[in-house]
């Protein structure tokens, strides 16, 4: 199991000698280092520098201001709507007070979708503003934003509120890098793929230390979540008073344990010795869900430097598809195992064999055997540049393909719903090539196969997880993102006869 960061751990720096983190140091946060840097490595390994220690009153706080403050955001929602011709009525912020029901039931694949929309606009504003892969936070200010963005995301999600409100929570990072101008056209989007309530909490629950009396039943986990997000990344110093008067607050509106507990750890209390799972989602106890916000910043510093193809001119962070496959996981009220091997499923892509075998080694000093073995059974076979195998025998891409559905028949259905997971975020950045394109160039240049192959191969995944029974929440999102890459099959082959592989898919 990953380290306690809890601010009762040891204080941890670096090593006196040489400067950089020992790997005893390093282990008591996340494990210790990976393999030395090789002049052969088919991927360069990463250098992680000190540890993230968890917000604390030793932490140093980041002086990064917010540009707008809340008063200012809810005059230009105002504004916004009234040249929209809504009224003055209208336009303002609605107060919904109403006590959050959390659930214990996985959201719906609907809910999931919502929300996985909601982190792709937040990562690509970020992107724009060039701060999603910096060193964004963290005392020494090396952890992806889209990591925040996620831990906020999952803590959220575990609890089981609603999914406006985890939507809301990830939206929330980019306005404070927002100007005016740049806030404006952020909340615009926002209102109109989700609706202006989710607006609404935005703006209630933006500024939060200048404006308590904003928080209320309707809101207060969100507000929650956020707070632990801004003391975490820095924004926020543990020693403020008035966080302990809004914790206070947040007890009084029926905020549950399992962020009441994580806020009590940020600011330097003990954990609870409680050994039950919290209610919610995702069956977590106090431990698990220190494990949990340890993974999500493992996997920030592992893949801060690394990206994938997001359309067919763009890139977004690594760290933003391992956050999405963790957020499926956790909406389909999967274990912490699965959703700790989603955010890091992909940390042995790109090493060769000897690298994998080392890494794998250093997770499970930080990670419980399941865990690792997961992320084992859907790592990707070796490939070097120009899309060949240089590691292995198979070469093309149909044998290449056929190696990862094996994966799938011989493992259980842990490592099926893992695959499941991780294959939904890929098929939708595919998607996303073919709406840029309208399908003119089918997926050459985000695959080595054509359109039609990929949808065979990908159907013959659905199968196996149908099979291995993987969650319907799953299998939904799954089937839905297949169905919308068949319209963009050619006519021709749509209506083709059974010679074609991608015909039986329906």
């Amino acid at each position: 199991m990953l380290q306690d960061v809890s601010s009762h751990s040891p204080q941890r720096g670096p090593d006196s000698q040489t400067g950089a983190t020992s790997a005893n140091e390093f282990s008591n946060i996340v494990g210790p280092s990976l393999v030395s840097r090789s002049a052969s490595s088919s991927r360069e390994l990463p250098d992680f520098g000190t540890p993230h220690h968890n917000g604390t009153a030793s932490s140093p706080l980041i002086h990064r201001p917010k540009r707008l403050f809340g008063a200012m955001l809810e005059s230009l929602v105002v504004s916004t709507r009234t040249a929209r011709g809504e009224g003055n009525a209208q336009a303002e912020p609605v107060l919904s007070p109403k006590k959050v029901e959390l659930s214990q039931v996985p959201y719906s694949a609907e809910d999931a979708q919502w929300v996985r929309n909601a982190l792709k606009l937040t990562t690509k504003f970020l992107v724009d503003e060039q701060v999603a892969k910096g060193k964004t936070w963290g005392p020494t200010d090396d952890l992806p934003m889209v990591a925040l963005t996620g831990e906020i995301g999952l803590l959220l999600a575990a609890s089981g509120v609603p999914p406006q409100q985890v939507a809301a929570a990830m939206l929330y990072s980019p306005l404070q890098y927002a100007d005016l101008e740049k806030a404006t056209k952020l909340l615009e989007v926002v209102e109109r793929k989700f609706g202006r309530s989710l607006t609404d909490q935005l703006v209630q629950t933006y500024d939060i230390l200048e404006r308590p009396d904003r928080i209320h039943e309707g809101n207060a986990h969100l507000a929650c979540a956020i707070l632990l997000g801004e003391i975490s990344c820095g924004h926020v110093s543990a020693v403020d008073p008035r966080i302990r008067d809004l914790a206070t607050q947040f007890r009084r509106l029926g905020v549950n344990e399992l962020l009441l507990d994580q806020l009590d750890v940020d600011l330097g209390l003990p954990l609870t010795d409680r050994a039950e799972p919290y209610s919610g989602v995702v069956s977590l106890n106090p431990k698990e869900v220190i494990d949990l916000r340890n993974a999500v910043r493992y996997a920030g510093r592992l893949f801060k430097d690394a990206d994938r193809k997001w359309g067919p001119n763009e890139r977004l962070p690594l760290m933003a598809h391992a956050t999405e496959v963790a957020l499926i996981l956790a909406m389909a009220g999967q274990s912490n195992d699965l959703v700790v091997a989603g955010l890091l499923h992909d940390a042995l892509e790109g090493y060769s064999p000897e690298q994998q075998e080392q890494i794998a080694a250093d997770l499970k000093e930080i990670l419980n055997e399941n865990t690792v073995r997961l992320i084992q059974a859907v790592t990707e076979p070796q490939k070097a540049a120009g899309g060949k195998r240089e590691h292995d025998p198979l070469r093309d891409f149909y044998s290449r393909k056929m190696s990862i559905l094996k994966q799938v028949e011989e493992g259980d259905r842990e490592v099926a719903t893992l695959s499941c997971s991780t294959k939904i975020s890929t098929i939708g950045a595919g998607l996303k090539h073919l709406w840029i394109t309208k399908g003119a160039v089918g997926l050459a240049g985000w695959s080595s196969g054509t359109l039609s192959e990929n949808l065979a191969f990908f159907k013959l995944h659905e199968m196996q997880y149908r099979i291995k029974g993987v969650p319907p929440q799953l299998l939904e999102q799954f089937h839905d993102a297949l169905g919308f890459m068949v319209q963009y099959l050619p006519q021709e082959l749509n209506s083709a006869g059974g010679e074609h592989p991608s015909t039986f898919i329906q």
